[in-house]
């Protein structure tokens, strides 16, 4: 009886054993799959880094730290990834997709370029032609611009073009006049209307010297007659893009 009591302590003893080791392999198998998924995980992240470049053709430049607080994404050395200028669009996009101009055209496009988020507002939606009043049945989709411009900190250039059309009035001699009163229009009604400090605005009027497209249609003519309102990338006070003056 004292042998059989002795022989199955032993046995016991060994069962204890052979649970630890088994414990010891599950969490090195466990830590291994950790470590697998974060080197799948990092590998993503790069991909979708790289995605984002050469969606938004960003060039190489000295690397810089997110804006505003806002998330970024050095790829390479490259110029970041603007998380928050991403998430503007997006919301620009939605308010104005059921919007159209009078003549067809969107009322409002965006696109992301070097210099940061282009908002372009379709000049037959925004303002009589000839005119650089803003028209009162744009004020409902101007407002939304301005609520997402109101909540970031950019700098923000308004562009004033027109197409080839010759103009010559009392008011506007040239289209240098109409396309530099309608950016000033827009500029003041950031200001007086939504309190966009001025020292974040500037305005400028290009006439028909920076076209989309050629003037060769109707449909072209109506995509160059537009205002553009570019929210810079960078938010340093008085900071313009290469060539700006």
């Amino acid at each position: 009886m004292g042998r059989k009591k002795k022989h199955g302590g032993h046995a016991n003893h060994e069962r204890w054993l052979l649970t630890y080791a088994d414990l010891i392999t599950l969490l090195m198998a466990f830590f291994v799959i950790l470590y697998a998924l974060a080197v799948s995980d990092y590998k993503r992240i790069s991909d979708l880094q790289n995605a984002l470049r050469n969606a938004f053709h960003i060039t190489s430049g000295a690397g810089q730290t997110a804006l505003n607080g806002s998330p970024s994404v050095l790829v390479g050395g490259a110029t970041p990834v603007d998380f928050a200028l991403i998430e503007m669009q997006k919301q620009i996009d939605k308010a104005s997709k059921e919007e159209r101009g009078a003549e067809g055209e969107a009322a409002v496009s965006t696109k992301m370029t070097e210099r940061g988020l282009v908002v372009s507002l379709a000049s037959s939606a925004f303002f009589d032609a000839g005119g650089a009043y803003l028209k009162p049945d744009a004020v409902r989709l101007m407002n939304k611009v301005a609520a997402n411009l109101k909540r970031s900190n950019r700098n923000i250039l308004v562009e004033g073009h027109t197409d080839d059309t010759p103009i010559h009035t009392r008011q506007y001699p040239s289209n240098w006049e109409l396309s530099t009163a309608r950016a000033t229009s827009v500029v003041r009604y950031f200001i007086e209307l939504h309190r966009i400090p001025p020292n974040r605005l500037s305005a400028s009027g290009y006439g028909e010297y920076k076209p989309l497209v050629a003037n060769s249609s109707p449909d072209n003519r109506a995509k160059n007659r537009r205002v553009d309102i570019v929210i810079l990338r960078s938010d340093i006070r008085g900071q313009r893009p290469a060539g700006q003056l």
